[in-house]
């Protein structure tokens, strides 16, 4: 082999394994990963011992999944240098366990969950299933809200903001962004067809008789809102937590963060944005450039200031962007955790925008 060509060899080698790289990166931008931690339940006690770290320490509550159980954890009974140990609503567990931290504290067992009626269909040629919570006093039924979740969560996880808006009488409609018939069932990567799905739970809740739709989008699910908001006049407002605008960038500020080499983050970015080969990472299309935020309809966002996932300073650049918005700002807590990190505030301002939306609301087409 000549030097020529074995430089060549180097360098296409070296491209290839930069590429391999890049896409492990984007995959897990993509899909994310989930590592389980170590619990010890005690049931004569009803507590949970849990590493001692920033997730398991803060004024919050969250949940523990142990297969397809869900246990709500609640206050702090106990710290010291490496274990917390901390309340668990009917814990009926004794020994150790692996288990996952969610922000899901409801589940599919959950009273809420029961109540929630499965729909589902085709809208041009791709199924979709979704799920209604309709309060026995719906004073307003008129206004239908339809809540989407994010990337690695499953529909289950949007019961927080469905039970924070049912207690003023709202009706809620869950988006499944898999189509799966399961609650509890994760979301996997990004697709076309979540959109249609997205779209299609709007149909669902004009048919139900609403005369306006607010969206609520959580994460990925924000990104979702936002398109479908731009297609159809008759979503009113859209309510966005821990919204995630712009993957590519999320992506270049996170790895930056995390110390990444440029090369590195640069083969992410390239193998999200082109066709084809963006399909290794897990999605059926390239990641675009940000949406037009000054066309979105009246907007309330959730973001926490401790956001490392989705920092909040992506949203307050955007906040400049739209024409009308409200952001509320919450003390440091993970991403996506606004809600558990202070259930009163994220009630309490969903409640009162959503009536100052009806007092100035937009009727249905209008927009």
């Amino acid at each position: 082999m000549s030097r020529l060509a074995a430089i060549g060899a180097i360098a296409a080698g070296g491209a290839a394994v930069s590429a391999i790289a890049g896409i492990a990166v984007a995959r897990y931008a993509v899909l994310g990963r989930r590592r389980p931690m170590r619990a010890v339940f005690r049931a004569d006690t009803g507590t949970v011992a849990l590493p001692r770290m920033d997730a398991t320490v803060q004024p919050r509550t969250f949940g523990l999944q142990l297969g397809r159980r869900l246990f709500r954890v609640q206050e702090i009974v106990r710290v010291d240098a490496s274990t917390v140990e901390r309340r668990v609503e009917h814990c009926d567990l004794h020994g150790p366990a692996e288990v996952y931290f969610v922000g899901d504290v409801f589940g599919r067992e959950s009273p809420i969950a029961r109540s929630a009626i499965a729909h589902t269909g085709e809208m041009e040629g791709i199924s979709f299933v979704h799920w209604d919570v309709v309060p026995d006093d719906a004073s307003e039924r008129d206004v239908w809200l339809v809540h989407v979740h994010g990337m690695g969560a499953a529909p289950s996880s949007t019961l927080r903001s469905v039970e924070s808006v049912r207690e003023a009488g709202y009706p809620s409609t869950i988006v499944s962004l898999e189509a799966s018939a399961d609650i509890d069932n994760r979301g996997r990567g990004m697709a076309p067809e979540h959109l249609h799905r997205v779209l299609a739970a709007i149909d669902h809740a004009i048919q139900q008789g609403a005369t306006r739709v607010v969206m609520v989008g959580w994460s990925y699910g924000a990104r979702l809102v936002l398109d479908a908001a731009d297609r159809r006049p008759d979503v009113a407002g859209v309510v966005l937590i821990s919204p995630m605008f712009d993957l590519l960038h999320v992506l270049r500020l996170v790895a930056t963060r995390q110390r990444l080499p440029k090369p590195l983050i640069a083969a992410a970015a390239a193998v999200l944005s082109t066709p084809v080969v963006c399909r290794l990472a897990g999605i059926d299309r390239p990641i675009g450039d940000g949406l037009d935020l000054a066309s979105a309809p009246r907007t309330l966002i959730f973001h926490s200031r401790g956001d490392t996932t989705v920092p909040i300073e992506i949203t307050r650049s955007a906040v400049a962007a739209f024409g009308d918005v409200d952001l509320v700002e919450f003390l440091p807590t993970p991403h996506t955790l606004e809600w558990n990190r202070d259930p009163e505030l994220f009630g309490r301002e969903i409640r009162e925008w959503l009536c100052r939306l009806d007092d100035g609301g937009v009727e249905y087409g209008a927009r």
